[in-house]
């Protein structure tokens, strides 16, 4: 941490821990302050509702010949259509407010919400019958709320009125915003000051360190530093001008040394110290044992295998967002993560395409079980970038989001190149189908995607939901592609049922009756692929497909 940064590091907490301090206070009083006023509004609405039901149960009373159960069904109904009235218009400026009036069987009755459902299983309708609390927080279908309620006695109903709980407290929620902002402000107006005051004090560091930056640049250890001032900083100069005039000596000594050593280096030693980073061990145990007239694994041959594409999204605004040296560090860190977990499940790095990298499950050795190998790499990636972004975000860099593509099938695998430059590569459908299945992640919106080749070998083992029948560029026959999950929970569970449902209309071309199943899976965990499909029914309600479709989409770039 540079001494700039180590100052601000000081001097901020000691403004930011008071600020915090009276947001809190401020906050909670104003909170308890908004809730007595809001309990009053609620109590007396809640008051007048039971009034008013009241008063048509006497109404009741006073024209009834032989109990309620006798009355006139008309009279009765006009009854209920006048309490519906009055609960509509307590709230008729409230987005959020709500009015129920709930049977002792747990039936709601009358009201804003819920009408003819029957809550007798929901919590906050057994908190009402087993407690004698006249306010409470409950949770109904995701939301929080604050209620309260009362049973009335006339007809045996419980009266509930609640108020979403964001609702009820935003105006403290404003408050702590308007602290905060102030704070920023406070904070901002003395950075500006301190940052002047500080750059002249570490002036003569930053010029030490230039000539420390040019000596590293131009390996030229006669280089030495203006000494300015008679102080600390100018002893710590002239110290250093004297320790490189050593160096200077050493290096030369180190030079020879390193490159009679690497002269001398064992061949063996140096295709390990290279390949290592990029094959698994046992491949490259393999590849020193080959003898030179019989180098099998390396002559082009149809293999089955497994390729996988990953890229990362949006790179091209990050690399315009990041300085040079910055963005190498961060794209070597992140591919060291991504490398480590390929060779660890058996795979090969095969190259490095800018941001993107392209591995292979089966090649030039096969392990009998390469697609599955393929998928879980995928799903430790996605762990092991959720904790490479964590690490970005606590020293304050940008996140990465990727994408990945996996197919599987028949390739030609072996060195391939000219005299000058060969590479160990593999060519043919499944590397460029799985390259655009990568790309296809950004349409459909979710991590991984797999051809129907890969599905088939993984499907007893991963469960997953078909995402479509594409035919992608320069192909006839469409393609299935499925979106794998690592475990089968309840809330994918679910997932699946709503969005399978969803699948089967939009094939049938039951454009309406699709987005009713997408919205439900969306409404789940914001599923994107269902946003996605929610957009194209849309767009096939306003320009219906041709009489003879047949279900596929068909992508016109790669």
């Amino acid at each position: 941490m540079s001494i700039k940064a180590k100052i601000l590091a000081t001097v901020i907490p000691l403004i930011i821990v008071p600020l915090l301090f009276i947001s809190i206070i401020s906050t909670n009083q104003a909170k308890i302050g908004i809730t007595k006023v809001a309990q009053q509004l609620l109590a007396q609405k809640l008051e007048e509702l039971s009034k008013k039901v009241s008063s048509q149960y006497d109404m009741l009373e006073q024209l009834k010949t032989g109990g309620i159960a006798n009355e006139d069904p008309e009279m009765l109904d006009a009854v209920y259509k006048e309490i519906q009235y009055y609960c509509e218009s307590l709230f008729r400026n409230s987005q959020t407010a709500q009015v129920e009036i709930i049977k002792s069987d747990g039936t709601v009755l009358l009201g804003t919400k819920n009408v003819g459902l029957n809550v007798k299983d929901r919590p906050y309708f057994n908190h009402m019958k087993n407690n004698g609390s006249y306010w409470f927080t409950y949770t109904n279908e995701g939301e929080k709320r604050v209620g309260v309620y009362l049973l009335s006695g006339s007809w045996d109903w419980y009266l509930l009125i609640s108020e979403n709980e964001k609702s009820f407290y935003a105006d403290a929620q404003k408050i702590q915003v308007f602290v905060l902002i102030i704070g920023a402000l406070t904070i901002g107006l003395i950075i500006a000051i301190l940052l002047p005051i500080i750059s002249s004090i570490i002036k003569p560091t930053k010029l030490l360190v230039v000539t420390m930056q040019d000596i590293i640049k131009t390996h030229n250890l006669k280089e030495k530093a203006k000494v300015f001032y008679n102080d600390e900083i100018g002893t710590l100069t002239a110290t250093f001008n004297v320790m490189t005039d050593e160096l200077d000596t050493a290096y030369q000594a180190i030079k020879n040394y390193a490159f009679e050593a690497v002269v001398a280096r064992d061949n063996e030693k140096r295709i390990r110290t290279i390949f290592q980073k990029y094959v698994p061990q046992e491949i490259v145990d393999q590849l020193l044992q080959i003898k030179e007239k019989d180098a099998s694994l390396l002559i082009g041959k149809k293999q089955l295998c497994t390729i996988f594409f990953s890229d990362i999204r949006d790179f091209t605004s990050i690399t315009e967002s990041l300085p040079p040296e910055e963005l190498v560090g961060t794209l070597n860190n992140y591919f060291n993560h991504m490398v480590y977990i390929i060779i660890q499940n058996h795979g090969i790095v095969d190259k490095f395409i800018g941001d993107a990298i392209m591995g292979v499950y089966g090649a030039p050795v096969s392990y009998g079980n390469d697609a599955a190998n393929a998928l879980k790499a995928c799903f430790e990636m996605i762990r092991s970038l959720k904790s490479f972004n964590d690490e970005m975000s606590e020293k304050g860099k940008i996140n990465l989001r990727i994408g990945m593509g996996l197919s599987s099938g028949d390739v030609i695998a072996g060195n391939i190149g000219s005299e000058q430059k060969m590479d160990y590569t593999v060519i043919g459908d499944p590397v460029n189908l799985a390259s655009r299945l990568e790309g296809l992640t950004k349409v459909y919106k979710v991590p991984v995607i797999i051809s129907e080749f890969t599905y088939n070998y993984v499907s007893s083992i991963y469960p997953a939901r078909e995402l479509d029948l594409i035919r992608v560029k320069g192909k006839l026959k469409p393609t299935a592609i499925y979106q794998p999950f690592e475990t089968m929970t309840p809330e994918i569970e679910q997932l699946m049922e709503f969005y399978g449902k969803g699948l089967t209309e939009y094939k049938q071309k039951n454009w309406k009756s699709a987005i009713d199943y997408f919205t439900k899976a969306y409404q789940l965990n914001n599923d994107g692929t269902s946003t996605m499909y929610i957009e194209r029914c849309q767009h096939f309600i306003e320009e219906p497909p041709e009489e003879d479709w047949d279900g596929v989409y068909v992508f016109k770039t790669k």
